[in-house]
């Protein structure tokens, strides 16, 4: 299953965490954000650790696989980079309906009830005009 776009921003630091989001094509995503502000290079570091879960029973006679998971993330991000226990995986910005997704390539394909934890990282550009 391919395809599927979870939200998965949260504000380190304020309040307890999210509930993990559930999706009616079943998966269960929890997020910590962490940003690392960084006034004088003009840029923020975004880590995100995120544990995401198959909750979609395997099919009769079939297996339900995930092959990638897909983050909503800010506008601007840039130098993303994913890695699981054993290290890079292969990651992608893009925009679709005007929102930027990152998709996370799976190192193996992610069975029913299985779980992957994955730290994705992305930079942020300060934006404003300098006077």
């Amino acid at each position: 299953m391919t395809g599927l776009l979870a939200t998965a921003m949260a504000v380190a630091g304020i309040g307890a965490a999210p509930p993990p989001a559930r999706a009616a094509d079943g998966f269960t995503l929890t997020t910590a954000a962490a940003y690392a502000v960084r006034p004088d290079d003009r840029r923020v570091d975004v880590t995100v650790e995120a544990t995401f879960t198959n909750a979609t029973p395997n099919p009769a006679g079939q297996f339900s696989v995930f092959d990638e998971i897909q983050l909503a993330v800010q506008d601007g991000a840039s130098e993303l980079a994913a890695t699981d226990a054993d290290g890079a995986l292969d990651a992608a910005l893009a925009t679709a309906d005007g929102v930027t997704v990152a998709t996370i390539g799976l190192r193996d394909d992610l069975r029913y009830e299985d779980a992957v934890d994955v730290t994705v990282t992305y930079r942020l550009a300060d934006g404003a005009a300098t006077g």
